[in-house]
């Protein structure tokens, strides 16, 4: 576990407090969280079985689905999407990543029967578990537009195919619209963002593009012919756009099913980006839910295909299944032994984060890793003070204030404390570690293997510079 995120979704599931529901995030896996809260009353307990429960249930939805659909394909494909690192690494967080990827696969197979086969009520469960996956994740909106754009096409594009398109779509937009006015209403904002214009940097798609690439090669045959990388990256964008123009065009919905709401959710994140998070990095998490719409489309393809077509199909969906089996062993063994996140053997057998957690009793603390302690539970280590809004960029107001105060209180025998773990970097919003120092007229009290303490000279006698 690691991230703010998860700490929001925490903080419900301990207080069960209303106005504790994440207002940044979605609402859908603070709910479920609070759930097996209740049900073991542990919340280390809640979040494991919580994510092992999403995890069974999405191994043999996606399974069960893929092999339906696509017989022996169909478990290839599987395999390689459970096996994806992108995949498995979300199962292993208290975030909302995986309940939102689980949300969507049951929509996903619901809306597959009632296109293909003409049931009704698996268009409006569809629906309904897509109104789940948008209350989990706001991302969820690119997925809810494609589908409806789907069912319209399905519906050969008639009057009566845009109305049913309609009242799917409003019956999945209905709750998050709920959720938002009650937000506005009784918290002042829908959805905590602010409408701020930030174009992204040619890094964050060096970024993307060099995650996308770890998906498919090895680590070391990437990073040795970026070239060659960024070739077949390019190639493969251009065919995702030919794929996506050519199935509208030819109504082929079958294959704008799995298509489509790729393109969608990649135009969403670079919406967001641009307009209201700045924060947003394409990393593994952000890109995961795309996993298995591709994987379908190439599952499709091994189907409707030739023979060599499908063979071909067929040893790529092998190979990275066996890839990510590889990766996976790396991935879930340090995990099983030592821990994860906060609630790892580093943050565990820590002297820094131990002697922090005895000094928050007797004076003020401040630290990088401030959430890390919150989600230990000690809520009383305080954070430092941003000059900016992460999810903007923008200047936050008072914050001068706010550093003085801070300022104020490490000159009166407050320590600072640099936490070097998971999640302990110095973020770029915060203000500059040396200037603090130099603010507050701190020295070194103590150096530690991930981290250090800092206050004024009069503490010295009180810490030992190498404990």
């Amino acid at each position: 576990m690691s991230g703010w995120d998860s700490l929001c979704y925490l903080a419900y599931a301990q207080s069960g407090q209303t106005m504790d529901l994440p207002l940044h995030h979605g609402i859908g896996y603070a709910l479920l969280l609070r759930g097996f809260m209740l049900a073991t009353n542990a919340l280390q307990r809640a979040t494991a079985y919580c994510n092992v429960a999403v995890a069974f249930l999405f191994a043999g939805i996606l399974t069960g689905g893929f092999v339906r659909r696509f017989g022996k394909v169909g478990l290839l494909g599987a395999c390689s999407s459970l096996l994806n690192f992108a995949i498995l690494e979300n199962f292993g967080r208290t975030m909302s990543e995986a309940l939102f990827i689980l949300l969507l696969t049951i929509s996903c197979f619901l809306l597959e029967k009632a296109l293909f086969n003409g049931r009704m009520c698996c268009l409006i469960l569809s629906s309904l578990a897509m109104a789940a996956a948008c209350l989990t994740r706001y991302a969820g909106i690119s997925f809810l537009a494609t589908s409806t754009l789907i069912v319209w096409s399905a519906g050969k594009r008639t009057l009566r195919g845009f109305w049913v398109a309609m009242i799917y779509g409003i019956v999945a937009v209905l709750p998050l619209l709920s959720v938002m006015a009650w937000n506005l209403a009784f918290r002042g904002t829908a959805a905590n963002r602010v409408l701020a214009f930030h174009l992204p940097r040619l890094s964050e798609f060096a970024d993307a593009g060099a995650m996308v690439a770890s998906w498919v090669l090895p680590d070391r045959l990437w990073l040795a012919f970026p070239f060659l990388t960024w070739t077949l990256l390019a190639l493969a964008g251009v065919g995702l756009f030919v794929v996506c123009i050519r199935s509208i065009f030819h109504r082929d919905v079958q294959s704008l099913f799995w298509w489509l709401p790729v393109g969608g959710y990649l135009l969403f994140l670079l919406a967001a980006f641009t307009f209201f998070d700045s924060n947003i990095s394409y990393d593994r998490r952000m890109l995961s839910p795309i996993v298995c719409f591709v994987t379908g489309g190439f599952c499709l393809q091994a189907r409707r295909g030739n023979r060599w077509k499908t063979i071909s199909l067929a040893l790529l969906l092998g190979y990275l299944s066996l890839l990510g089996a590889w990766r996976a062993k790396s991935y879930v063994k340090p995990r099983f032994a030592h821990g994860a996140g906060y609630y790892g053997a580093a943050w565990d057998q820590s002297q820094l984060v131990s002697r922090l957690g005895q000094e928050v009793a007797t004076r003020i603390v401040y630290s990088n890793a401030d959430m890390g302690f919150h989600a230990r539970g000690i809520p009383e280590i305080r954070g430092i003070v941003c000059t900016k809004a992460a999810s903007s960029w923008h200047e936050i107001p008072n914050w001068k204030d706010a550093y003085k105060n801070m300022i104020s209180d490490l000159a009166n025998g407050a320590i600072l404390a640099r936490v070097s773990l998971e999640s302990g970097f110095w973020r770029e919003e915060y203000v500059p570690l040396e200037q603090i120092i130099h603010d507050a007229g701190l020295e070194l009290l103590a150096a530690y293997p991930d981290g250090a303490i800092w206050g004024v000279p009069s503490l010295k006698s009180e810490f030992s510079l190498t404990p």
